[in-house]
């Protein structure tokens, strides 16, 4: 009897490892997309590239801005999301990671997160009250046909606090 709990024991907890770094990525995530302070996406690409979802190596850049194809996706209160792009403007935190954030000539965008589904802006939008709340409905989105990826973005920039 005693080794079948032994055997329940380890199956219980030898699985959720993975789940603890997802459970705690998602969380970091919502609170970034809540956007109750300029964003800091160096934690989130960093989480991210722990678990194997991005690989710096294949990063796409545009105007200073890093994005990410997010392996197998990743879901967020129950929205998968496929990519993830950042801009950090501190460049002491683009230093620590200079495989993870980039820095072009000319005008910087404004600090910056988000994350691109292939989903319609219709249920973005639901999930996005539903998940983050209603403060920044208006302006948290960027459509397919402008983004670099061509997905649709949930987003969160300095703007918005």
């Amino acid at each position: 009897m005693p080794i079948r709990i032994l055997v329940l024991l380890i199956a219980l907890f030898a699985a959720p490892v993975k789940t603890l770094a997802q459970s705690s990525f998602e969380q970091a995530a919502i609170i970034q997309l809540q956007c109750l302070a300029p964003p800091n996406p160096l934690p989130l690409l960093e989480m991210l590239d722990a678990m194997g979802k991005i690989d710096p190596e294949n990063m796409t850049s545009m105007d200073s801005i890093s994005c990410f194809e997010i392996s197998g996706g990743i879901a967020i209160s129950g929205m998968m999301f496929q990519s993830v792009c950042a801009f950090e403007s501190d460049p002491t935190q683009r230093a620590k990671r200079p495989d993870l954030l980039v820095r072009a000539a000319g005008t910087p965008p404004v600090q910056q997160i988000s994350f691109g589904t292939g989903e319609n802006l219709a249920a973005l939008t639901k999930w996005y009250e539903i998940a983050i709340g209603p403060k920044h409905v208006t302006r948290a989105f960027e459509t397919a046909d402008n983004t670099i990826d061509g997905k649709n973005h949930v987003t969160c920039t300095g703007w918005f606090p």
